[in-house]
């Protein structure tokens, strides 16, 4: 036995809005203002559209964007950009990222060549401190000729480990003396 109210014959159940009239003459306008702005775009982009046709393989593309389209760095600037990764490459340096961004941005990398650091009021006591220890361990040990040795870190073969080349290219040359990285203290 079916549930619910009894269907009654030939209530056709709900009846539809009457709003087609409207929208219908709307959404046509709208339509057809977009096809004009479409069509007016086309003529005057003519030109490069019949030059992108004439290409089979760009042909069967939607869109085209232009060159120079969301790019960052002008075109100049991203030719020189690509003859100094081509010279470095030549001479087998190895071309890392940060390189590349801070050639881009006409930026090098510096160092501090002097930490500038303030002397505390005592440093001059403690000096002359020191020299007399100094003068007293020579006299003990019958020392005649005080060296001066300084320690500091010394990198050789410094091989990033990415590096940038030509696309497609097998094989990347880099110079190097076949370690990977070396660390040695050196004493001056």
């Amino acid at each position: 036995m079916p549930r619910g109210r009894k269907r009654v014959p030939g209530g056709g159940g709900r009846q539809s809005s009457n709003y087609q009239r409207e929208v219908e003459t709307y959404l046509k306008r709208l339509e057809r203002e977009n096809k004009r702005k479409r069509i007016y775009e086309w003529l005057k982009d003519r030109e490069h559209i019949e030059s992108v046709c004439s290409s089979s393989v760009k042909a069967g593309l939607k869109v085209i964007r232009k060159v120079g389209t969301a790019t960052t760095i002008s075109t100049a600037g991203e030719e020189a950009l690509k003859e100094w990764v081509l010279s470095l490459r030549e001479e087998g340096v190895p071309v890392s990222r940060l390189m590349l961004q801070l050639k881009r941005q006409g930026l090098r990398i510096l160092a501090k060549t002097r930490p500038g650091q303030k002397k505390p009021a005592d440093v001059e006591a403690d000096a002359k401190e020191f020299w007399k220890n100094v003068a007293q361990v020579e006299e003990e040990l019958g020392v005649e000729k005080v060296y001066n040795a300084d320690q500091s870190g010394v990198c050789f073969e410094y091989v990033p480990k990415h590096t940038i080349s030509e696309k497609g290219a097998k094989t990347v040359w880099v110079r190097c003396g076949g370690k990977d990285k070396e660390r040695l203290i050196e004493r001056v």
